[in-house]
């Protein structure tokens, strides 16, 4: 997939908090599972610094639901509400995997420099 169609949901800034302690708690997780799945498919295809961009969103909407939290009304809002939070999780996982090799190879880059800065400064 382009990674042009991967991140066209990612924004670089979220909506202004007064929407979002409009919504409806069901709407404000499917925002965050929306806002994950955009960044999987962003790291499927290689695009880390729109990964970057959309955990930053992801900060903000994590933050807006601590700091305003509201409760599911009913059971069945409560059960999508969880839905949502596992397909975020599963999401986390999956990037997560895609990113250990390029954490791997970045590290593998890295230590030869570290090392060769220790010996310098001796």
């Amino acid at each position: 997939m382009p990674a042009a169609l991967a991140t066209a949901s990612i924004p670089a800034q979220s909506a202004p908090l007064e929407r979002k302690l409009d919504e409806s708690p069901v709407v404000r997780y499917s925002r965050f599972a929306e806002l994950s799945r955009a960044m999987l498919l962003a790291a499927q295809s290689g695009d880390w610094d729109a990964v970057r961009t959309g955990e930053q969103a992801c900060s903000q909407l994590i933050d807006s639901l601590r700091k305003h939290p509201a409760p599911p009304a009913t059971d069945q809002e409560r059960q999508l509400c969880m839905d949502l939070i596992r397909r975020v999780l599963a999401d986390d996982a999956a990037i997560r995997d895609l990113a250990q090799p390029r954490l791997k190879e970045l590290e593998h880059i890295l230590r030869p420099a570290q090392r060769f800065a220790a010996h310098s400064f001796r």
